[in-house]
């Protein structure tokens, strides 16, 4: 019960995060480079001392493809949102499809990130926090399995 209770609380704050996303909207032409514009500044040479060359294209990349496929990837993740909050409903009531389902939603924003975008310092981190965070829930509840039917 206390793992699905921190799913629910996880998928509760995604889910505020995500239309605050959506009610931001896509940037504009002008919203674009002044965002361009700050990150440029940041980039001092410890930063790219520590994070890398690459660090400055890998971000304004990020940028721009997060802003041109905006809409299909916020579509995307809140589709995710769902299958995880129906997982973790399936488990809650101990039915083992519920794990597979939430297998499934573990894995999909590791499949979503390398579908849009090209691996990278700032990538590489997110796909490999998500994945920690992955192993970690998805073996706590597979202990769980042998409960469910």
């Amino acid at each position: 019960m206390v793992l699905a209770i921190l799913s629910w609380i996880w998928i509760g704050f995604t889910v505020i995060t995500m239309f605050i996303s959506i009610a931001d909207g896509k940037k504009s032409a002008e919203e674009l480079e002044e965002e361009k514009v700050r990150i440029l500044e940041t980039a001092t040479p410890e930063v790219i001392e520590v994070f890398g060359e690459d660090y400055i294209t890998n971000t304004l990349s990020i940028l721009e493809i997060s802003n041109e496929y905006f809409y299909t990837i916020q579509f995307l993740n809140l589709a995710n949102i769902g299958i995880g909050f129906l997982a973790v409903f399936m488990m809650y009531k101990l039915r083992k499809k519920g794990f597979y389902l939430y297998i499934l939603y573990s894995l999909l924003p590791i499949v979503i990130t390398l579908i849009f975008f090209e691996t990278g310092f700032l990538i590489n981190f997110g796909i490999i926090f998500n994945a920690i965070f992955a192993i970690l829930f998805c073996s706590l509840y597979g202990a769980q399995v042998k409960r469910m039917s």
